[in-house]
């Protein structure tokens, strides 16, 4: 982050002026742990077309999904196989 002068009771200290990448990151932890159907498909069709093996997956997969970052669908996902595996439980 950048730092800008400013005066205050005469003398002068430095503020923090976020970059987009800071602010970028502060939405992404803001935004609601809420998922749409539609954000819900979209993390699942990424989940496909992606390969484990690629060094971006997680990066690519958030770029499909409209709203979210790659934090959010990584614990999406995990939050998924969790219900999955109580639901296999069950039976």
């Amino acid at each position: 982050a950048k730092s800008s002068p400013v005066k205050e009771n005469g003398s002068v200290r430095h503020q923090e002026i976020p970059t987009e990448e800071a602010g970028a990151k502060a939405a992404e932890s803001e935004a609601s742990d809420e998922w749409t159907q539609g954000q819900e498909v979209a993390l699942l069709k990424a989940m496909k077309e992606f390969p484990k093996d690629d060094a971006q997956r997680w990066g690519r997969i958030a770029e499909a999904v409209p709203g979210k970052g790659m934090n959010q669908c990584k614990k999406h996902y995990g939050s998924l196989l969790s219900a999955q595996r109580e639901q296999k439980g069950k039976k």
